[in-house]
């Protein structure tokens, strides 16, 4: 493991290149509440709650160099990689592998998967042993990054309005435009910041 990362980090130093990355954002379903409670026994199981919503939320950034090629994918979505547990006695990246494996072979390029906020969310098949469950997972996860990863523009191009047509109706136009210069620059800045998000406590059992 140590003599891959070296690699990795070598390959990647040597490979360093501008770049532009377009973002999409989708859905997916494969996660759930996982937040059930027990009216039996009076406590909250950490698996599937049928009757709570769940983020759906799939972000999916589009990595491509100056000519237009693809350098990388990045997949971020909430859900933790819990498919597989107390009977699954083999070393697996859970869901996150097949999901890998679908958008690599679709794109031809590396795809990086960064795990969102998922505090309350899990697969709805959980706590498995089979792999074949986790495989399925991660398929879900990945052809709806190729869903949304469909759904982009070009890199570095805005679709802008272009006028009216009449023919019978009057139609609206719209076609990629290649970013100004300004525009360029405007989208060029990263940055970032701290939030402070207030959240509810869920009522715990008395401890006995």
């Amino acid at each position: 493991l140590n003599q891959k990362l070296v690699t990795v980090a070598t390959a990647a130093l040597t490979t360093v290149q501008e770049a532009f990355i377009t973002y999409g954002q989708g859905r997916c379903t494969m996660a759930t509440n996982r937040d059930y409670w027990d009216d039996e026994h009076g406590f909250y199981a950490c698996g599937y709650n049928p009757g709570a919503p769940a983020d759906d939320t799939l972000l999916v950034a589009r990595v491509t160099n100056r000519a237009g090629d693809r350098i990388a994918t990045v997949v971020n979505y909430g859900c933790h990689p819990t498919t597989l547990a107390w009977a699954n006695t083999l070393i697996s990246p859970d869901y996150i592998g097949a999901l890998r494996e679908v958008v690599e072979t679709a794109t031809g390029a590396p795809c990086v998967f960064a795990l969102g906020a998922c505090g309350e969310l899990s697969p709805r098949q959980c706590h498995q042993g089979n792999t074949a469950v986790a495989d399925n997972n991660g398929r879900n996860v990945g052809y709806a990054a190729l869903a949304t990863l469909a759904t982009m523009d070009p890199p570095a191009a805005d679709f802008s309005y272009q006028g009216p047509v009449i023919s019978g109706a009057t139609l609206g136009t719209w076609a990629h435009q290649p970013l100004s210069a300004v525009r360029l620059q405007q989208a060029s800045l990263f940055t970032g910041g701290s939030y402070v998000v207030e959240l509810p406590q869920k009522p715990l059992p008395d401890p006995v």
